[in-house]
């Protein structure tokens, strides 16, 4: 999955325009990777981050490779 992915799925799931949900997740990306600086990041906070956001589990990858590239 890429961005443009996850931003849909977040669309559908919020019903929000396509730039309230980037907004959501740039939100949600900010707050993992503070966690992942605190080394406080667990894979149960990956889990709830796609429960916020709407999102099916399968998104964690995305999350995991996202955070890794920041």
């Amino acid at each position: 999955m890429n961005r443009t992915d996850i931003i849909n799925n977040i669309r559908v799931a919020c019903r929000c325009g396509e730039r309230r949900a980037g907004e959501y997740l740039d939100a949600e990306l900010r707050s993992l990777g503070e966690l992942r600086d605190a080394g406080e990041l667990h894979y149960g906070d990956l889990e709830t981050a796609c429960s916020g956001l709407g999102l099916e589990y399968d998104s964690i990858d995305y999350f995991m490779a996202a955070l890794a590239l920041n």
